[in-house]
């Protein structure tokens, strides 16, 4: 019938179809690396490993391995293994693409990030900084480091001590450290001070400065602080005697000095005033005389 509301009847006809089913395209490879494991940690191996899931059905794989982040490989199978080793890669990021053949319908590309800095950080010279107070006042000395990484960058410093008259078979126990870094002074002898510099991929940079027990003056300091504090305070003390009498006697000088001055000023003024008048006297005398 008819779906027009007055139930007219109508011939249905059966006749054969024909349908074509496409395969459902296969999902992202899963990637996974054992020598290179997190994508966004550096690491100083150059040969990285790589290795992926097979579906059931999977024909092939088509991979690329390059320096762009968006590269899709082309519709090629290039391996059927589900492991791919590299070797002697140039230190950067890395970009490894991959998709799947599955009933010749080609997946969506899986992508991993390898990232790779095999150069350690740069050469940098460390200093010593004899600082006088903390000389005398701690038995130390400054010793001051700083470098840089071009790549993964630095991730620490670490410092080791050795006493340069131990054997030379003898390591120092490194600690990690900030700069600047106290270090002992030696009583006699030297100290080798190693600072070693790492980067975020596990490269390493080790350079060492030598330290010297402080000068012969400086171990005098050290040695009478006391009394040289004891006489400059002292010092200071007779200075503010002097200044306060000296001065209160230069300043009662002056101001005799200066009381005598006026004197002489105000009998200078009188004597002027007395031959004035003396002179106008003269005058009117002249005067009444003519």
């Amino acid at each position: 019938m008819l779906n027009d509301g007055l139930g007219t009847e109508s011939i249905v006809e059966f006749d054969r179809g024909q349908y074509n089913i496409t395969p459902k395209a296969p999902l992202g490879v899963n990637i996974f690396s054992d020598t290179h494991p997190f994508q966004s940690s550096w690491y100083n191996n150059n040969n990285p490993v790589l290795s992926w899931e097979k579906d059931d059905k999977v024909e092939g794989f088509s991979y690329v391995l390059d320096n762009m982040p968006n590269t899709i490989p082309e519709n090629i199978i290039n391996t059927t293994d589900t492991t791919k080793a590299f070797e002697k890669l140039a230190d950067g990021l890395w970009y490894f693409h991959i998709k799947a053949s599955k009933s010749k319908v080609w997946g969506t590309t899986g992508t991993f990030l390898i990232r790779i800095d095999t150069v350690p950080p740069a050469v940098f010279v460390p200093e010593a900084n004899y600082l006088l107070a903390n000389i005398i006042l701690a038995d130390r000395t400054l010793v001051s480091f700083f470098t840089t990484d071009n790549l993964s960058g630095v991730d620490h410093y670490e410092v080791g001590v050795i006493d340069k008259k131990q054997p030379v078979t003898v390591s120092p126990v490194f600690q990690e450290a900030d700069s600047p870094f106290q270090v002992p002074l030696p009583k006699d002898g030297e100290l080798r001070i190693i600072v070693r510099a790492l980067d975020k991929a596990g490269n390493l940079r080790d350079v060492s400065i030598d330290v010297t027990p402080p000068p012969l003056f400086i171990k005098f300091l050290k040695d009478n602080i006391i009394y040289i504090l004891l006489g400059i305070i002292l010092a200071g003390f007779i200075g503010l005697i002097l200044h306060y009498l000296v001065g209160h006697h230069i300043i009662r000088n002056l101001k005799r000095f200066k009381s005598f001055v006026r004197r002489e000023e105000i009998e200078e003024d009188k004597k002027v005033i007395e031959e004035d008048k003396k002179f106008e006297q003269k005058m009117e005398e002249k005067s009444t005389f003519e």
